[in-house]
């Protein structure tokens, strides 16, 4: 599995960009068609040597490369900037 970024501000854990995509509209809850529409979709995968810094809501920080993010949470919705 792999991180993957869309075009705004999401990322997700996947298998491929088409499970990338089927994760946010499980997430957002939105038909591929309407996640199109909404420019939602995925558009690329995280480099493996690019750190990813998730602040929690606390505002504890923590860095982690995408294998080390995969291990950790697994398939699904990683995070957000805008919640």
């Amino acid at each position: 599995m792999k991180i993957y970024e869309n075009m705004v501000t999401d990322w997700v854990i996947a298998e491929s960009m088409d499970d990338a995509n089927q994760v946010l509209c499980e997430h957002y809850q939105r038909t591929p068609e309407k996640l199109l529409e909404d420019e939602l979709q995925v558009v690329g995968q995280r480099a493996d040597d690019k750190p990813l810094t998730i602040t929690d809501d606390d505002g504890t920080k923590t860095t982690l490369l995408p294998e080390e993010w995969v291990a950790r949470e697994g398939r699904g919705f990683l995070c957000s900037t805008e919640f």
